[in-house]
């Protein structure tokens, strides 16, 4: 699971986010068993089948209000207390959902027996997240970069509040650039404090962008503003998270996918056009009416191009 979310991290986002919704659900529907047994009464049941919708939209409401879907790095003890609000809030707002849609028969104790349950599966599911996480993203070697005094404040939040995430592997000043590039085959990522002058900080982010490091700053306007980039926070101090902008797996897959679809759609619609082209070029011009033509991806790797003569 570690790998599957470090190399499809979106699509393990979605899976994160429907097994959330799924056992939320499984939690109500343990609860009616609980309370009346394997015969459920379809009188009490029939309002819980009703808010399926409501229930389900408030949850995903909730959860994402409390961050739920913005866990990495964030502690265990702090995903479970937000998993305990947003868990609680949905028990009082889908009680109040059963008076507007006047669903008298839906029993109240079964808001409390699916909280505790509801609880249970989603924390122990986020537990079980939460270290495949850890495993793709965790253990990083971090080089924080700055003054003494500001790096070792940092260094300290990171240590509290980072436990399993980052290991500091050095702590320079940003006067000592040559060793600063000197150690970047050893470090993951680099952590910029707010001391750090524009031009080193500029020079830092390209370098980090080029030996592809993961890079975390305290932002200015233009960081806020900066593609690619996130909110994370270590303890009370707020930082843009900065990775490789260059496509992560995922993403060239999607790309792939939406390069080839809509090609082929493109190719089918403008099919009559290119017929009549291909016949002008035919009776206009000596030749052959494609031209063939070899380029070179990325890679090295040799592809063929193939397109209409414009030229004999």
């Amino acid at each position: 699971m570690d790998t599957f979310l470090h190399k499809f991290p979106k699509l393990g986002k979605l899976i994160i986010f429907l097994m959330d919704l799924i056992l939320v659900h499984v939690g109500f529907v343990l609860a009616y068993i609980v309370r009346f047994g394997n015969n459920l009464p379809v009188k009490n049941f029939q309002p819980y089948y009703e808010l399926i919708p409501v229930i389900t939209l408030l949850s995903i409401i909730l959860f994402h209000i409390y961050g739920l879907y913005n866990t990495l790095r964030k502690n265990y003890n702090d995903i479970v207390f937000s998993l305990i609000i947003s868990l609680s809030l949905l028990q009082i707002l889908t009680v109040v959902s059963t008076f507007f849609i006047r669903q008298f028969a839906f029993p109240r104790s079964i808001f409390g027996i699916a909280l505790i349950i509801q609880i249970g599966l989603l924390s122990l599911w986020r537990y079980i997240v939460q270290n495949a996480i850890k495993h793709a993203h965790g253990e990083k070697n971090i080089m924080i970069v700055g003054e003494k005094d500001a790096a070792d404040k940092i260094a300290k939040k990171l240590i509290t509040s980072s436990r399993g995430w980052f290991e500091i592997k050095y702590i320079i000043s940003p006067e000592k650039y040559d060793e600063i590039i000197k150690h970047f085959d050893e470090i993951d990522a680099v952590y910029i404090c707010n001391d750090v002058k524009e031009d080193i900080k500029t020079r830092l982010f390209y370098d980090s962008m080029k030996f592809k490091k993961h890079l975390f700053v305290v932002p200015n306007f233009r960081d806020i503003l900066m593609v690619k980039s996130q909110f994370v926070q270590f303890d009370d101090v707020p930082v843009v998270s900065i990775n490789s902008l260059s496509l992560t797996e995922e993403d060239k897959f999607i790309k792939r996918v939406f390069d080839v679809v809509f090609s082929i759609i493109g190719v089918v619609i403008t099919l009559p056009l290119m017929a009549i082209i291909a016949l002008i070029i035919k009776l206009t011009s000596p030749g052959p009416v494609i031209y063939k033509q070899t380029r070179i991806t990325e890679n090295g790797k040799k592809f063929k191009v193939y397109k209409f003569r414009t030229m004999y």
